[in-house]
């Protein structure tokens, strides 16, 4: 709830009574009560317009209704109110509540604009929520893989508690990889960057997508030649391509048809891309990739609900798919559309801000470890999270260091003043209460310049980390990690072998 709690838009949870059971910040802050006055009281009791709130209310439990909005007043002010309904299948109805300012009178164009805008917040805040939520997720699977890592260890070669216990880290490794879709989605996952011709990459995926397409489906191209690169991670946007061919396929399974892959660049004012894609960008020459399909379409309220984290049409799928690509594209500054009408098809059409051409990189292939290899040492090791301490001090103790654990930045600068010049290496959380991973590293570092540190996190901030390895910061491990990953990064930073 605390992620919720960082939204800026007024918005939090009622029950199936229509009482309060979550407010964030700005809710209780424009309703003029604290979090604790809230909750367990009925809305209504905030609400000048009974009648219409009662409306309201009676609309959203009617069978066709999940999404209500009306305008009605809180105290003297007039609110424009959202009611969201959810069905989780182990609980009863919740009510995901927003709260926003009423617009003057409005032409269709400004009404759509403003529609626009605001799906956009609401998507945006269901970001901020996901990756709240993967962040805790993946702090919980370090615990998860180190511990059954440290089980099978201390285990016979023959014992029948192995087979188990590799089960464990296996499901607890496809938990990590839903995490890092939510994380995709929250635009807070793992990029490489580097440039990327978009034609070509769609071209080398040919042989891979026309397997994901049913044979009373066709696949057309319209690829264009000589085009800017765009930048990004290569392999999430073939994730993006996939997801999009995926979806395609299945809407056209039933009766068949084309579907159609078009790439292109054009220039872009803001202002337009404002109006059509609801997204605050800068002017420019922008990519284009377009998927077209000849399938069932959308409705309306299917279309609204895309790109939500675990919403899904299908039998089969966990709904992250489009949530994640919807993160990638606008972590690399881009845009999407989606325009949908039942039986008739659907078209989603990426843009992505065009670069200079210049020669095609790749980055180095990370290192590759010797099973053998030990440390010495002290690590001092930083983390709120107890279940992270006990677990990455079992493997940095399997490792052959002695650990420092601490629960905060406070504790790691009063151990690091104490112990000067001690630690051979720090392994530090980077989002902690208090004192954060970031301050806690600057402190670190007034108190010994030469201090190696390694930044961890369930979540990675591009524009954070390329500042903080500008000031001196050794490595970035993201989490959950594995002991192979901890051992082969800390071999590398200690020793400066090279990757084999």
């Amino acid at each position: 709830m605390r992620i919720w709690n960082a939204a800026p838009w007024p918005m939090g949870a009622l029950d199936g009574g229509g009482r309060v059971l979550f407010a964030n910040a700005a809710l209780s802050k424009r309703l003029g009560q604290p979090h604790d006055a809230l909750s367990g009281r009925p809305l209504v009791e905030f609400l000048t317009d009974h009648a219409g709130w009662s409306k309201a209310w009676a609309k959203l439990q009617g069978e066709s209704s999940r999404r209500v909005e009306a305008e009605l007043k809180f105290g003297d002010q007039l609110h424009r109110l959202t009611l969201e309904r959810n069905e989780p299948a182990d609980s009863g109805i919740t009510v995901l509540l927003y709260l926003s300012e009423p617009g003057p009178g409005q032409g269709p164009a400004a009404q759509r604009l403003e529609t626009r805008v605001r799906e956009s917040q609401r998507l945006e805040s269901l970001a901020v929520l996901a990756g709240g939520i993967a962040h805790d997720f993946n702090n919980l699977l370090v615990g998860v893989l180190g511990n059954a890592e440290a089980a099978a260890a201390s285990l016979p070669r023959d014992s029948p508690a192995r087979e188990p216990i590799s089960h464990v880290s296996k499901a607890a490794m496809r938990a990590a990889d839903l995490s890092r879709q939510m994380l995709a989605y929250a635009g807070q996952g793992s990029f490489t960057i580097e440039p990327i011709e978009l034609s070509k990459l769609v071209q080398e995926m040919v042989h891979l997508l026309r397997s994901l397409i049913p044979n009373n489906v066709k696949l057309d191209l319209e690829l264009a030649e000589h085009l800017p690169f765009v930048e990004g991670d290569v392999t999430q946007l073939r994730q993006v391509v996939m997801n999009l061919i995926t979806n395609a396929a299945d809407a056209c399974r039933a009766n068949g048809g084309t579907i159609t892959i078009r790439t292109g660049a054009q220039r872009h004012e803001s202002e337009d891309l404002l109006r059509t894609y609801g997204a605050e960008l800068a002017p420019g020459f922008y990519l284009h990739l377009e998927v077209d399909d000849e399938g069932v379409g959308m409705d309306t309220e299917t279309r609204r609900r895309i790109f939500d984290p675990f919403f899904t049409t299908k039998k089969t799928g966990r709904g992250l798919g489009l949530a994640a690509a919807l993160g990638i594209i606008r972590k690399l500054e881009g845009a999407i559309r989606v325009q949908s009408t039942p039986g008739r098809g659907t078209r989603f059409r990426i843009l992505l801000p065009a670069r200079a051409r210049r020669p095609r990189t790749r980055s180095a292939p990370l290192p590759v470890l010797k099973e053998g290899w030990r440390g010495e040492g002290t690590v001092l090791l930083v983390d709120d999270e107890a279940l992270v301490r006990r677990a990455a001090t079992r493997m940095l103790n399997s490792l052959g260091f002695t650990v420092a654990a601490m629960s905060n930045g406070a504790e790691a600068i009063e151990w690091a003043t104490d112990h000067p010049g001690e630690a051979a290496i720090v392994l530090l959380d980077m989002s902690m209460p208090g004192l954060s991973g970031v301050d806690t590293f600057q402190r670190l570092q007034q108190l010994d310049p030469s201090i190696r540190v390694i930044m961890s996190s369930g979540r990675q901030r591009k524009d954070v980390l390329a500042t903080l390895h500008e000031q001196g910061l050794t490595a970035f491990l993201a989490k959950p990690y594995r002991l192979t990953d901890l051992r082969d990064l800390l071999r590398q930073v200690l020793t400066g072998a090279p990757p084999e």
